[in-house]
């Protein structure tokens, strides 16, 4: 479904299961997925009612048996699998929309990232972490924000070398790419002040002849 993109127009968009998500649609699936992962992975999640929470919901842990932490690694295995293939191809169809990649992004936490190694997929994690990347730079939201860190972080502390190699990669990018775009931003500041300045200073005399 957040594939689709070029339905049958002839069919009722109710009872067609290619017909494309409206953008408000899609963020409440990408927001239930998130937080089925998470639940998935035996957190406990609750309503966030306070203003400093950025998400939909927030997590607390709960003591778990053996049974439900096999549960819990049998599901994340479910969802690398998965999430491998699809999550690049999802995020580059909505990472203008930042209801929706904001969620994606989240999840990303939650794959197992020795997969990507041992399959030799590391071009395919390359790909997603470069769609992270450009969701990074693209908005400017908190929750999103927050979830790309969190991706980087992660992907730069766990798994094998090759895939931080890769994380460190995206990471670096990020700090360069921020860096210019502050190094601009400042220099249009000063620019401006700078000619504010001069226009007051050449304002000064006529104001002080108008006065006389």
């Amino acid at each position: 479904m957040l594939l689709s993109e070029n339905p049958d127009t002839n069919i009722n968009h109710c009872l067609s299961t290619h017909a494309p998500l409206e953008s408000e649609d899609a963020a409440g699936l990408t927001d239930l997925l998130a937080c089925a992962v998470r639940r998935a992975q035996g957190e406990h999640l609750v309503r966030a009612e306070c203003s400093s929470g950025h998400g939909v919901y927030v997590s607390s842990q709960r003591p778990t048996t053996k049974a439900q932490r096999d549960a819990h690694e049998h599901a994340r295995e479910s969802f690398t699998k998965v999430a491998m293939k699809l999550l690049p191809l999802i995020l580059r169809r909505w990472r203008s929309d930042e209801a929706v990649a904001g969620p994606l992004i989240e999840t990303t936490r939650h794959l197992k990232l020795e997969h990507y190694s041992l399959k030799h997929k590391e071009a395919d994690f390359e790909e997603l972490m470069n769609c992270v990347v450009d969701v990074f730079l693209q908005h400017h939201s908190r929750r999103v924000l927050d979830a790309c860190v969190s991706a980087m972080h992660y992907a730069v502390t766990e798994g094998f070398d090759s895939l931080r190699e890769i994380g460190n990669r995206c990471r670096d990018t990020v700090f360069l790419e921020v860096t210019k775009r502050l190094h601009t931003a400042v220099g249009g500041a000063r620019s401006w002040r700078a000619k504010d300045s001069k226009s007051r200073s050449k304002q000064e005399p006529m104001l002080t002849l108008c006065h006389w």
